[in-house]
């Protein structure tokens, strides 16, 4: 993103446009707005009620002269729309297109024609943030709340998806042993077996999942499936041990009081300032800025687009080279 700041501040590139932003406000998120702010656009703010909104980040931002409209003074006079989660889809209809950030704004704008929209959730810059960033943020939180040592400890993680692996590569750096994978899916059962994981699978192996789960230091949830443990066991089939949500809803269902899970339900990286570090959102925000340019510049029909793949992994490397950080095992999600 400071390229984008220099850039931005030199060149005016998107003087003459409007765009509208709707994304979370977080202290991160200033580094996304900065460069837009200096892009020559003329640039409305906004926040629909599904997104955070840091009251200190508003404050930094009106010390700084600038705004945030609310969703009711909005004017559909908008040629480029930066969405997050479909807020604005059926309120700001722009002239050129839109770029949408989540997989939850993607189910929403697949289904409509009007204009074209670019998805930067379908991509492998997207999977810094889910496979790295959130293993990340569990470490954090977790070390912040439990202070004991984790090596030979015995987790149970549910789901081997971005977010589980993300969790289980953590986990093994700080040495916990063992580390049981329970899934449904045959490729994710498969592919932990082929890393030398315990994997168990939720539709054939009950009987032994009851007995890890009894003897369990923690349970781990990172299925994308509300009330999925619920669905298969009792509170009595799990340890007093520790219990985390990273999914998020609540994945342990209604059989769990909330004061059982870490955090009450709410995904365990959630307690801290910065649940997810700016070094893997910056690509994120740089690819959800950067798409403007390919609005711009292609000719994309009405409908739904991926992000182009040469401009996705453009920005993969980059940051793998900046960061010296191995991106490898990325390729295997997508």
């Amino acid at each position: 993103m400071a390229e984008s700041v220099e850039y931005f501040k030199k060149h005016k590139p998107y003087s003459g446009l409007k765009i509208v932003h709707n994304n979370h406000l977080t202290l991160s998120s200033i580094c996304k707005l900065a460069p837009l702010l200096l892009s020559g656009a003329s640039l409305t703010i906004t926040v629909t009620d599904s997104l955070q909104a840091s009251p200190d980040v508003i404050e930094i931002l009106h010390e700084h002269g600038v705004n945030i409209t609310k969703i009711n003074d909005l004017k559909d006079d908008f040629d480029i729309l930066l969405d997050c989660g479909a807020g604005l889809a059926n309120i700001v209809h722009p002239r050129i297109g839109a770029i949408e950030q989540t997989q939850s704004g993607k189910v929403i704008f697949e289904k409509q024609n009007r204009y074209p929209v670019i998805s930067v959730d379908e991509s492998y810059v997207k999977k810094l943030e889910t496979l790295y960033g959130t293993g990340d943020g569990f470490k954090r939180a977790f070390n912040c709340l439990v202070k004991e040592d984790l090596a030979g400890k015995k987790f149970v993680v549910f789901g081997y998806g971005k977010v589980g692996h993300g969790i289980v590569r953590e986990l093994k750096k700080m040495q916990c042993s063992p580390i049981i994978i329970i899934e449904m899916d045959n490729e994710a059962l498969n592919r932990a077996r082929l890393e030398n994981f315990q994997a168990l699978s939720i539709n054939e192996d009950l009987g032994s999942i009851k007995k890890h789960l009894k003897e369990a230091f923690c349970v781990i949830t990172a299925t994308g499936v509300p009330g999925v443990v619920s669905k298969y066991f009792s509170r009595q089939d799990i340890s007093d041990g520790y219990k985390v949500n990273m999914g998020t809803e609540d994945e342990f269902g209604e059989n769990f009081l909330a004061e059982d899970v870490l955090a009450n339900k709410k995904p365990l990286n959630f307690i801290l300032e910065e649940p997810t570090l700016v070094e893997f959102l910056d690509p994120i925000f740089y690819a959800h800025n950067a798409a403007i340019d390919l609005l711009l510049t292609k000719k994309f029909a009405a409908g739904f687009h991926s992000l182009p793949l040469d401009f996705d992994l453009n920005i993969l490397l980059r940051w793998s080279k900046f960061h010296k950080t191995d991106v490898s095992e990325i390729y295997q999600f997508i």
